[in-house]
């Protein structure tokens, strides 16, 4: 309003209707200065904060974790929004940050912080339905390594699928190309179509461990596989290579269910050839 009000006396003034530019004469808009967020709290309004935070509650808890966050390692909102459960490394107590220019740190993790998030992670995220498993070391106990499969092994897992249904061809192109590739769980169940190239030199492109990204070569029967699999699909760079039955991302436990089953449908089929051999 101000603004307009003198532009008019300027214009009144050129067009010769008054004598004297009014323009001057408009007072200026009351700039009063609000109190602003401090920049920073004391030490003891911090442990206050912390202390008032009830923890009784699944919101309190996520909360104490995420102030526990900000006050002891001075992360960001943006980076605190960012973490994923992958970030966190348990055993050797450090946490990886990504910034807003996408570069990563690791950080240490205090006691105290590391403690707020495995409580609010161990009875609110995982009960909320989080799919990832919280990579918590579990109880330490003996078991034995299966260094490698042999080739009837390999064979026999790969036809265990039903190749009649969705599910089957699903299975078995996830089966045949973890082999082939040897990623890990979290890298399978996270690859999109966009990830691989099906062309001439055919690889898959993933984000490993320690966010390292890496590129692996296809063999030609995967590559047969994955097109046949695509095709049924419809091409979409942003679908899940691998889906559930809703389209959605798959689990860790639905990848260990199907690799159990079949793995004891292979056990059977191999039994049986060494008895007929």
């Amino acid at each position: 309003m101000v603004t307009a009000l003198r532009g008019f006396f300027r214009y009144l003034r050129h067009r010769g209707e008054i004598d004297t530019n009014l323009a001057g004469c408009v007072p200026r808009v009351p700039d009063y200065s609000f109190s602003t967020v401090p920049k920073f709290l004391p030490g003891g309004s911090v442990e206050k904060i912390l202390r008032r935070t009830d923890r009784s509650t699944p919101r309190g808890r996520r909360d104490y974790a995420i102030l526990m966050l900000l006050a002891r390692l001075g992360l960001r909102t943006c980076e605190v929004f960012r973490l994923e459960l992958e970030d966190i490394d348990w055993e050797s107590g450090q946490i990886t940050i990504r910034d807003k220019g996408g570069r990563w740190s690791k950080l240490p993790l205090p006691p105290d912080v590391g403690e707020a998030l495995a409580v609010y992670l161990q009875h609110d995220a995982l009960s909320a339905g989080i799919q990832r498993v919280l990579a918590i070391p579990p109880k330490r106990q003996s078991s034995r390594l299966v260094d490698f499969l042999t080739r009837p092994e390999i064979e026999a897992l790969v036809v265990a699928p039903d190749q009649t249904t969705w599910l089957g061809r699903r299975d078995r192109g996830l089966l045949l190309f973890a082999i082939q590739t040897g990623l890990r769980v979290s890298e399978l169940i996270g690859l999109r179509q966009g990830d691989i190239y099906l062309g001439r030199g055919a690889h898959v492109r993933c984000e490993g461990k320690g966010r390292k990204q890496r590129c692996t070569p296809l063999t030609r029967t995967t590559v047969q596989a994955l097109r046949a699999w695509v095709r049924e699909q419809g091409r979409d760079e942003t679908k899940f290579l691998f889906p559930s039955t809703l389209g959605g991302q798959l689990s860790h436990d639905s990848v260990q269910y199907l690799v159990a089953k079949y793995a004891t449908s292979a056990a059977i089929s191999c039994r049986r050839c060494e008895r007929s051999g």
